[in-house]
């Protein structure tokens, strides 16, 4: 951490405050007499103004009017909120984002100036000086750190005037300097708590407009904005994304015309489109939404009905030998489970499908032997399968069984994740599905056959990673040398010639983009994965209990709080451990107020 480093201006503030506490502390004044009329205090004088935060929060405010949810993630990990503003119209447009961003809104300039209200003209002229005076959203870290530092230049000016004037007025020495003291350690305290932060990793700044960005102009965009119509406001990137790309893989990866019964070509001979890595990959890819329950992840249930439309459909569930059934003569269909926790599950009769799953992604292929009351064995020519799945966050940490990341059924499915419900409606007006069955049938038609790649790809993503020591490398290796080149295939491929498709440099860095999005998600969700029960149980009560005491911002007496709410199951003990551990991770404070321990919520 660099240290703080005064103005002048400042220097002279606390000069002066220390020397009133050295006259204090030193040789007494002559007492007056007691019939004197006692002097007026004269206040200490003012500071000449600290120097100007203004550039360093324009600048900032023109990077968050450009890139919104980069700017909040920088701004959160380093506690700047509309307050630590001075310059009034950086404040007035920080508070009108914060609104929005609280409502699930977009905060771009459109909906920031109709929240400020005023002239829409004025407002566009002093957005367009803003963003002047942020060239590149490159350096939106640094303005972070300018202005969380001016941030904290300012709290110490402030203690510091206050000191003097209290010394002035005659204030007791020990309690002003135990006040600076204060100040003092609790700006070193902020700046520690905010400098490892400031800066999060490359793929935790790639927000859901970036990925929006990457699909514009292509038909994963046409298919996104049908599936996200299903509800007011759309749906969210989060939970569209995944089934677009889901319904993509499953038209591309699709046979070529063949007589099962006749037929002697298997696995990859049959497909119609093949990518040339590591002897050949087909296109069918398995998507994962981790969401809380009501967040709308299979609302409406489009990738289905298209599925059914076109003859590819398989089901929402079933065992190994249900679905090797259904893969023998629909090889390449979706499967679509709206509940993912009985595959998780070593108890339950699905979990056993897993392997199958697994077995059918590596070979393409498969020949399963059954028990004698099961019918004869399957041979299934061609098996690409796609699938797309949902799952609650507590139910993938509870039950996610860490064999299943080693045997590498979890880190083959691509993870989205939406940590918070956002409030919609279901859309009362008719869905026009038609554009979503015509991208589905465009895809389908593409038989390029052998599609090239170039040698290295992506590999500035893979030295990214690396570099950051990454978690799950079972994870970013497969999203990177299999998932990539499946996007990168869906971005390019042009119905217009459906024998040939050309992935140029353009559709490789919206790949980069996609992938780091999707681990960025991925690492937020399969990080849980494999904690034990006696974690997952405290990580609850934690959350239960910080939930009660955030309800009393003013702060909850602990005696309250015990009596009211967990007073049942957990003794004192216990609950002074989870509060003392709730207080280190800086989530509460812990104070005594005379006779009483107030707990309160820190912000």
């Amino acid at each position: 951490m660099n240290d703080l480093v005064l103005t002048p201006d400042e220097l002279a503030i606390g000069k002066r405050a220390q020397a009133a506490l050295l006259a204090s502390a030193g040789a007494a004044a002559p007492r007056p007499h007691p019939w004197a009329r006692p002097a007026t205090a004269k206040p200490a004088p003012v500071a000449s103004p600290l120097p100007s935060r203004a550039p360093s929060e324009r600048a900032l405010t023109g990077a968050l009017l450009q890139d919104p949810d980069a700017v909040f993630t920088l701004a959160d990990a380093a506690g700047i909120v509309a307050e630590s503003f001075t310059d009034p119209d950086c404040l007035k447009i920080w508070r009108a984002a914060a609104v929005l961003r609280h409502q699930g809104k977009p905060a771009d300039m459109v909906a920031i100036a109709e929240a400020i209200g005023g002239d829409a003209c004025d407002a566009m002229q002093l957005f367009s000086e803003l963003v002047d005076a942020c060239p590149t959203t490159a350096y939106a870290s640094r303005y972070v750190d300018q202005v969380a530092e001016g941030q904290r230049r300012l709290k110490l000016s402030d203690a510091a005037r206050m000191a003097a004037e209290a010394l002035a007025k005659g204030g007791d020495v020990s309690v002003v300097a135990g006040q600076l003291k204060a100040a003092s350690e609790a700006a070193d305290i902020e700046a520690e708590e905010v400098e490892p932060h400031a800066t999060p990793r490359p793929w935790q700044t790639v927000t859901d407009r970036h990925a929006a960005a990457a699909i514009a102009g292509t038909r994963l965009e046409t298919m996104v904005n049908v599936l996200s119509a299903v509800t007011v406001p759309p749906l969210p990137l989060r939970i569209t994304l995944p089934k677009a790309i889901a319904l993509a893989a499953c038209a591309l990866a699709q046979p070529v015309e063949h007589d099962r019964k006749t037929e002697e070509r298997r696995g990859l001979d049959l497909a119609r489109n093949v990518i040339s890595t590591a002897g050949g990959q087909l296109c069918n890819i398995w998507v994962c939404i981790v969401g809380p329950s009501g967040c709308g992840k299979d609302v409406g249930n489009l990738p289905f009905r298209i599925a059914l439309e076109h003859g590819v459909a398989i089901g929402h569930a079933g065992s190994a030998e249900g679905l090797a059934d259904a893969y023998t003569t629909n090889g390449a269909g979706l499967m679509v489970v709206s509940e993912l926790q009985p595959y998780l599950d070593p108890r339950s009769w699905q979990h056993k499908a897993t392997g199958f799953l697994t077995q059918a992604w590596n070979q393409c292929q498969a020949k399963i032997v059954l028990s004698n009351r099961n019918g004869e064995p399957r041979d299934i020519r061609y098996c690409a399968p796609s699938l797309i799945a949902a799952v609650q966050p507590g139910v993938l940490a509870a039950t996610g069984d860490t064999l299943l990341m080693d045997s590498g059924f979890l880190p083959r499915f691509v993870f989205s994740y939406l940590p918070e419900i956002q409030s919609w409606r279901p859309n009362t007006s008719p869905v026009d599905l038609a554009p979503l069955s015509s991208s589905f049938r465009a895809y389908k038609q593409m038989q390029a056959g052998r599609i090239a790649v170039p040698p290295g790809y992506l590999q500035e993503v893979m030295d990214e990673l690396l570099a950051h020591d990454a978690p799950i490398p079972g994870h970013y290796n497969r999203l990177i040398n299999e998932i990539g080149p499946r996007l990168a295939v869906m971005l390019a491929a042009d119905p217009n010639h459906p024998h040939t498709v050309e992935i140029t440099a353009d559709h490789w860095q919206r790949v980069a983009v996609l992938v780091r999005w999707f681990y960025g998600m991925a690492e937020a969700v399969l990080a849980t994965i494999g904690e034990g029960a006696h974690v997952k149980k405290m990580e609850d009560r934690l959350d239960r209990m910080l939930a009660w005491i955030k309800k009393h911002p003013k702060g909850v007496a602990k005696r309250l709080f015990s009596h009211r709410f967990f007073e049942r199951g957990t003794t004192a003990a216990e609950r002074d451990k989870d509060l003392a551990e709730l207080e280190a991770r800086g989530k509460i404070s812990i104070q005594k107020v005379g006779a009483r321990t107030l707990l309160k919520a820190v912000k």
